[in-house]
Formats: C-alpha cells, sequence, structure tokens
C-alpha cells in the first residue's frame, strides 16, 4: 500500500478508536463530540484555501437557505456572516457541506439524499463563462452502517432514476473503514471517449450519472472535496494520485 494510503487507512483506525471511545460519553453529548473531533481530522487535511466550520446554513443570492447543516467546507477568502457558532456561510464561498451519522440506514440515507438536493440547487457562480457552473458538493460520512455497498449503489440509481438530474445527486456516501462511493463530475468534462460503450454525444454524458467506490473511506472522501476546491480556486489539489497504484510510461 503506498505512504499516503496507509496513512489514511491508519487515520479511519482512529476515527473507529475515537467513536468506540465515546460510547459510553452522555448521550446529548456524542453528536457534539463526534463533529468536533471530525472536523479536526478535516482542518488537518484540507489545503490552507479552505476551512471546516461546525454547524450553520448555507445562504445563496436569492435568499434561499440550505437548513442546519452539520459542517460546512468554506473558503477561507469568503466572509463569514454571524457572530454565533452557527453562521450564516455564502454560496460563492462554500466548497462543501457533510452530514455525519452515528449509524447509516436505509432511512437517514433516504433523508441525505433529499437534503443533498436542496443544497445542489442553491445558485453558485462560476465567472469563467468557459466552464460549467458549479455545485457544491454534498455527502455523508458515517461512523457504521446498516447498509453494504451494493444496497447503498441500489438506492443511489433508484433516486436518479426517479427523475433526479446528475448535477443534484449527492457525492459521496463513506463509511468509516469500509468503503467511500463517490460520483463522477460527468458534467464538468470537455471531452471524452466513449469506448466500446453505446455511443453518446458529449451532452449526454454531462447528465450520466456514474458512482465508483473505493476501499478509502477517508481518502476517497477527502479526494472528493479537493476536486470542488480545485475545480473553483486555480490550484489542482488530486490526492487521489496517492492513493492508487500508479505506472510511469515509458
Amino acid at each position: 500500500m503506498r505512504t499516503i494510503a496507509k496513512y489514511l487507512k491508519n487515520l479511519e483506525g482512529v476515527i473507529a478508536a475515537q467513536y468506540s471511545a465515546e460510547a459510553s460519553n452522555h448521550k446529548g453529548d456524542k453528536g457534539e463530540d463526534r463533529e468536533d473531533f471530525f472536523l479536526k481530522i478535516l482542518n488537518n487535511h484540507l489545503p490552507r484555501v479552505a476551512v471546516a466550520y461546525r454547524g450553520g446554513q448555507i445562504l445563496d443570492c436569492w435568499d434561499q437557505r440550505s437548513g442546519q447543516i452539520d459542517i460546512v467546507v468554506y473558503s477561507s477568502f469568503s466572509p463569514l456572516m454571524g457572530h454565533n457558532k452557527k453562521p450564516l456561510f455564502l454560496s460563492q464561498g462554500a466548497f462543501a457541506a457533510i452530514e455525519i451519522k452515528s449509524v447509516l440506514n436505509q432511512s437517514s440515507l433516504a433523508t441525505a439524499l433529499e437534503w443533498s438536493r436542496k443544497i445542489k440547487k442553491l445558485e453558485t457562480f462560476n465567472y469563467d463563462v468557459s466552464r460549467p457552473c458549479h455545485t457544491i458538493c454534498t455527502g455523508v460520512f458515517a461512523y457504521t452502517s446498516v447498509l453494504d455497498q451494493k444496497k447503498i449503489l441500489k438506492e443511489l440509481f433508484d433516486y436518479h432514476k426517479s427523475g433526479v438530474p446528475n448535477t443534484e445527486m449527492i457525492d459521496f456516501v463513506s463509511v468509516n473503514e469500509r468503503f467511500c462511493t463517490c460520483r463522477t463530475r460527468t458534467e464538468t468534462v470537455s471531452g471524452f471517449f466513449s469506448g466500446s460503450g453505446p455511443r453518446m454525444t458529449l451532452e449526454q454524458h454531462r447528465k450520466e450519472c456514474i458512482y465508483l467506490t473505493t476501499t478509502f473511506s477517508l481518502g476517497s472522501m477527502l479526494s472528493t472535496i479537493m476536486d470542488y476546491i480545485s475545480y473553483i480556486v486555480p490550484i489542482r489539489h488530486d490526492l487521489s494520485l496517492h492513493l492508487f497504484p500508479m505506472q510511469r510510461g515509458d
């Protein structure tokens, strides 16, 4: 296993140990403790252009609100509105919105998909007219899950087939120490090779809903968030280059 991949895998174990240690805590304190610990993990590994905050709502230019969010990853260069612990984040500066779950089940996943779609509909701006407009990255991080990979994928694709556009689908579902299912952002591609599959236009490909599952629950989640940051900020952060085996060209 590669250096960064091994490091992040070990960190998943630390997260699991922290979760187990909190099992004996007072029930009312568990949620905040878990979010605070996860917040530290994020802020230790996000690029400096982004900061993760616990709690708050995202507000767009039409005064549409996201509702309360467990964790918001926000631009270091964007203004923070509010004087309390749960401020308002402007949609233009919001990179990601994350829900934290102790146990992921079918009901909580269904709720997360609706929550994600609401956030995806918030208005953002794209000052580079040559590229498709971005949305806010959305995802769920669960400490445990009663759902396996196949069941989660089925729920995701069933939700998409119900009429939800690709651009309004959740970006990742991560279960600690088990797997991370991530959406491929086909809407931002500028060209593609259809290979041996059915022929489709670029516009059709941009509407295509594709999910990939890896065993790097933390690494793939971070890579997905960084992909959104890189799309908005002109700095490339591709963590996946350090997770999977690489082969040098001749």
